[in-house]
């Protein structure tokens, strides 16, 4: 790829490469209603949740009257009460999660049967709308768009979108590299990246550069409720502790209600939760030409790999007004969805659009020791 084809304007360069500007969906009319609608959609189910919580509890205070559970020991009392409380509501989201990507699919398909191959920009800027509008199902519109262009055979299309996507500029890795995770607290990844080893300083957000003053207002208000909902929240569950800490003082034993709290608040504490993301999620993708390597842990399965390469697969990347760059990529066999910085985003479009050849899939399964999908 020449630089000019590496550049990024609001045209079609490279081609299959579509940036969309999504600053025509923030406006104060439109934020003020998403706000509105936020709310209209809120209330119910918090209700809902309210009420489904105090009839659990009438419930257990019932069946505590008829039959006597002071023989089951606390831990699995706590055990039962989270599966009793939480297990409906998990199933419910599992269950509405699936309608809305199986209708977001359906949506997405009809786009590209009306769109010919030569013009994926408007069947792009369709998806991208449905995804930018739908405030609470942006995952599952994702997922549901990247299946339909694989559907529709569309490998290859990237879809960058963003509020200034024009200010980036895509420099292609020229030659094939080893497997790179995409961290940038890897030294790999760095170097790659030509970051400085001592600096965590990220990139500047696209909607700081961003020309409409609304979204800038909006960036930094995102930035200030997120901030303030962690504080809000972890001072919600320590509340919850002191009641339920409380009430294991009266009632002379630990109860399961103080069990479950307790849990649910170590998980606010800062080092248990890098802890937690390091054992489970890092490092999950990693950087090669021509494609990404996602490697899934499993204790009783072990490593699972999948490759996904650039002319078998579609890409779909969201920058947010927060500076978190929400990206998805799919192929016949899988679709993956996760979250990570701009410059981890530039970084992964320049491996993606590398005229290196992608490793096959045997030497990916020997580079990592691991059975790939």
């Amino acid at each position: 790829m020449t630089a000019d084809a590496a550049a990024m304007p609001s045209t079609d360069t490279p081609p299959r490469l579509i940036a969309i500007d999504t600053n025509r969906y923030y406006s104060a009319g439109r934020i003020t209603g998403s706000i509105v609608r936020g709310f209209v959609i809120a209330i119910p189910i918090a209700a809902a949740f309210v009420g489904w919580v105090v009839a659990i509890v009438f419930l257990l205070l019932w069946l505590g009257e008829l039959v006597d559970l002071d023989w089951i020991p606390r831990p699995v009392a706590a055990v039962l009460w989270i599966v009793v409380m939480a297990g409906p509501i998990v199933l419910a989201v599992v269950v509405a999660q699936s309608l809305l990507e199986r209708h977001a699919r359906t949506q997405a398909a009809e786009v590209l049967q009306q769109s010919p191959p030569e013009d994926r920009r408007s069947a792009a800027e369709a998806i991208v709308e449905s995804y930018v509008r739908s405030a609470y199902a942006r995952p599952q519109v994702m997922t549901g768009g990247l299946l339909a262009l694989v559907d529709a055979a569309w490998f290859g299309t990237v879809i960058l979108a963003g509020p200034a996507p024009e200010g980036f500029v895509v420099e292609p890795i020229p030659a094939a590299i080893e497997p790179v995770a995409l961290d940038r607290t890897d030294s790999a990844y760095r170097e790659l990246a030509g970051l400085d080893v001592g600096s965590d300083k990220a990139a500047a957000p696209m909607s700081t550069r961003s020309r409409r003053r609304w979204v800038r207002v909006l960036s930094r208000s995102w930035h200030f409720t997120r901030t303030t909902g962690r504080w809000i929240g972890a001072g919600l569950l320590l509340i919850m502790v002191v009641i339920e800490g409380l009430g294991s003082l009266r009632a002379g034993t630990v109860t399961a209600g103080f069990l479950f709290w307790t849990a649910l608040a170590l998980t606010r504490v800062p080092f248990i939760r890098r802890g937690l993301a390091a054992g489970s999620r890092l490092p999950s993708w990693f950087l090669v030409a021509g494609g990404l390597i996602h490697r899934k842990r499993s204790w009783f399965r072990g490593d699972r790999l999948h490759l996904f390469t650039r002319s078998t697969s579609a890409l779909f990347i969201y920058a947010g007004i927060d500076g978190q760059c929400h990206f998805g990529v799919a192929d016949n066999d899988a679709h993956r969805l996760y979250r990570i910085g701009e410059d981890q985003m530039q970084m992964l479009l320049a491996a993606w659009f590398s005229p290196a050849q992608p490793p096959s899939r045997e030497q990916v399964e020997r580079l990592f020791g691991s059975e790939a999908d």
